[in-house]
């Protein structure tokens, strides 16, 4: 999953500032509603619904692949796989690192999270060539001592030194080279090392031939660094520079969020910011850079290493602003901090043969963050399952989860939409894959099998399910999703258009009558770097939960629950709400099945169903339950009933009607 998780950020930056909280700039909970309506368009989009490629063929396509690119001596592009779950994309990339291996190349296998080794060793049959890399870390129930003091260097580390100067100051190359169970993992004679998608940023130890990376790594790019108020000077800096510093301190140490032409007015105004950065001579100050400590506890009064990526970042936007440019702000002070919006860049070390394996890869964050061009091999083969997307709501986090992180209202609304499908498909071992907070508070759901967005990916444990249902859109909020954007597209200076508006998209379907279907989709249209990781956090995401149940090889139905048209998952049926509930489309079609049932009852019982029994048994307004009856004449075909000897609320005549015998 693509989510920055800044909170872990801020408190492993944090542990040395004791009784200070930093709290994140609030972000507005924000829904956006547009025409709830099911666009007919006159013809399909171009490729709607064409047969896709087999299993088979879709395997040789990335087999193929590999080979090609391995065979380039010094290529110039990383090789990205876009394969889904199933299609053996791991296993590919397991045979590839050995056969490597066996040619006498040494491998990187960059993975997402510790236990996905696990998965390699369930599917190697060659064991013998892999190793763990494992990290700095203190004895503890599983885990092996690798480090005398891991805490130190992390806080080392996370105030921008690297950790081998640590080493090499407190524990000596003696011990480095002869002794340190971290370190001595540099003599392991395993050519397949699995290690994780930060080793790609911030480096490892070892020399390899090839990279070969699971799952997608944008999280490990993104670095919205933070910096303590407390540290943004040093003592006995000279320069021009070092009168803006006690400046920008004064903004963090009161609290105040400024950014822009406002943190450079601040400052002293662009023209100022601009020369003070011109006069500063990187790097700034060996003593700066590489501090003096004698002892590991020493790392809680070094400073923080930043100016080397600060006057960068000022220098760009003091220039913009004299140029009367709008730019990206990506220097912000607030709660006590400066924060600084960067993209960790590709370790130099790494080797030009990058194979990149993801199932929702996305070419332009990609190239973003590999710094070089992509090829994509799509490898996307046709779904045996069917798809039922049940249009007229999105299920957004923001309907079902309140500021306070409560559930609201609309949450049983999605609970009814849940068990009709269930009722409909007479499932048995149904699963659902929706938000956190809505699983854990949803007796049925947490009764189901089940998992939540960002999550969901990689897990085999749904696969076995006779339908999964996908409950909702996930979706960051917009600010999110332009921190971001500022922090993958570094280059870029120009201003985002924060328009967020609605545009119809297509759904890859082809009505029985040769017309296509569309839908009014919220969006940053016309900012492709905004679309991209947008589309990495929302679309992106449902598909990995659809292919939790393997729908490339099962004949399984899959329940979309939202509105959004996903290219990659081609409906079978479009259903508006009302129609999955059997209901006309002007009543609450959440009621419409209980009032049927009652109606039914009634007319079974005594011929008879009036508005007064609608109102008495579903708690409904009398002016709504005569509407019902007047529904139930007109669409379904049930007579008029007259003279009727019920009475109404208030001594009013109720209507009523009976369903017409079948002769």
């Amino acid at each position: 999953m693509v989510v920055v998780n800044l909170r872990a950020i801020v408190a492993a930056q944090l542990a040395e500032l004791a009784g200070e909280e930093f709290v994140l700039p609030a972000e507005p909970s924000v829904e956006y509603e547009y025409d709830r309506k099911l666009l007919t368009l006159p013809q399909p989009p171009v490729g709607a619904q064409t047969e896709g490629i087999s299993v088979d063929q879709a395997r040789e396509r990335v087999r193929t692949a590999i080979e090609d690119y391995l065979a380039i001596p010094e290529p110039a592009h990383a090789l990205l796989i876009k394969a889904v779950p199933g299609t053996g994309k791991t296993t590919f990339g397991i045979l590839a690192s050995e056969m490597l291996a066996e040619e006498g190349r040494r491998v990187l296998y960059a993975g997402p999270r510790h236990n996905f080794y696990g998965d390699i060793m369930e599917i190697t049959v060659k064991p013998e060539l892999w190793y763990e890399w494992l990290p700095r870390q203190a004895e503890a129930p599983g885990k092996v001592k690798t480090c005398n003091y891991p805490a130190q260097i992390e806080l080392w580390m996370a105030r921008g030194y690297r950790g081998i100067e640590f080493c090499a100051t407190i524990c000596k190359w003696d011990y480095i080279n002869h002794a340190c169970p971290y370190h001595l993992q540099r003599q392991r004679h395993e050519p397949c090392i699995f290690g994780q998608h930060q080793h790609v940023t911030l480096g490892h130890p070892l020399e390899f031939h090839v990279l070969v990376g699971d799952e997608t790594p944008i999280g490990a790019f993104c670095w919205q660094r933070f910096i303590p108020g407390v540290w943004v000077t040093f003592p006995g800096m000279e320069g021009s520079f070092a009168e803006i510093l006690p400046l920008l301190q004064n903004l963090c140490l009161q609290g105040i969020l400024a950014d822009g032409e406002t943190l450079l007015g601040y400052l002293g105004g662009p023209q100022k910011v601009l020369s003070a950065c011109n006069d500063t001579n990187l790097p700034l100050s060996p003593d700066i850079l590489s501090p003096h400590i004698e002892r590991a506890e020493d790392v809680e009064r070094i400073p923080y290493a930043f100016l080397h990526q600060l006057v960068p970042l000022l220098r760009r936007e003091a220039e913009a602003a004299l140029a009367g440019k709008q730019y990206l702000h990506r220097v912000v002070t607030h709660g006590g901090f400066l924060l600084l919006y960067m993209r960790r860049g590709l370790d130099e070390k790494l080797p030009r043969h990058i194979i990149w394996l993801d199932a929702t890869a996305n070419a332009r964050l990609y190239r973003a963050c590999l710094g070089r061009p992509v090829q994509v091999v799509d490898a996307q083969p046709a779904l045996r399952g069917r798809i039922h997307q049940v249009v007229s709501r999105a299920n957004g986090k923001g309907t079902l989860i309140n500021k306070a992180g409560g559930l609201t209202g609309k949450v049983q609304q999605l609970d009814k939409q849940v068990r009709r499908v269930i009722e409909t498909g007479k499932y048995e071992r149904p699963a659902i894959i929706s938000f956190q907070k809505v699983i854990e508070g949803m007796e049925l759901f947490g009764k189901m099998d089940h998992s939540h967005f960002y999550a969901a990916r990689g897990t085999n444990a749904l696969e076995d399910c006779d339908t999964l249902i996908v409950a909702g859109t996930p979706q960051p909020q917009p600010i999110e999703i332009e921190r971001m954007a500022k922090m993958i597209f570094q280059e870029r200076i120009e201003a985002y258009r924060l328009n967020w508006h609605a545009e119809t998209r297509a759904y890859n379907y082809v009505h029985a009558d040769g017309t296509g279907r569309g839908w009014r989709v919220g969006g940053y249209w016309g900012e492709p770097d905004l679309e991209a990781v947008l589309w990495s956090l929302r679309e992106a995401e449902i598909i990995q939960a659809a292919h939790r149940v393997r729908p490339i090889f099962r004949d399984v139905d899959m329940w979309l629950l939202t509105n959004v048209p996903i290219w990659e998952l081609p409906p079978h049926r479009l259903l508006t709400i009302a129609e999955l509930f059997g209901a006309p489309q002007e009543v609450d079609v959440y009621i419409w099945p209980q009032v049927m049932a009652v109606a039914e009852r009634w007319n079974a019982e005594q011929g008879i169903v009036t508005s007064a029994d609608l109102v008495r048994e579903l708690g409904i307004v009398p002016k709504t339950a005569r509407n019902y009856i007047e529904i139930l004449i007109s669409d379904y075909g049930w007579e008029r009933k007259t003279g009727a000897s019920k009475r109404g609320v208030g001594g009013r005549p109720s209507q009523g009607t009976q369903k017409v015998k079948s002769t």
